[in-house]
């Protein structure tokens, strides 16, 4: 089973336009250190089941809003 988090790279970037530091942006190295070998998916993953079928274990979603995620999301994620 995979264990996934969420990234969105436009977040990031707009952070960093703002000179706010972007902290999710840590997900990667905080997985590492926790031994998880995690794989990145982008937001519009969460609407479609086909590539969340693969994720058993642990999904890590972030600092998304309910507009990020897309409109299928929560049943997409409740399967």
């Amino acid at each position: 089973m995979l264990t996934a988090f969420v990234y969105e790279p436009a977040l990031r970037q707009q952070a960093n336009r703002q000179g706010r530091n972007y902290w999710y942006e840590y997900i990667r190295e905080i997985n590492n250190q926790l031994g998880l070998c995690a794989q990145e998916i982008l937001p519009s993953a969460l609407s479609d089941p086909g590539a969340l079928a693969g994720v058993g274990f642990f999904l890590m979603v972030g600092d998304l809003t309910a507009e990020q995620m897309g409109d299928d999301a929560p049943t997409v994620l409740e399967n």
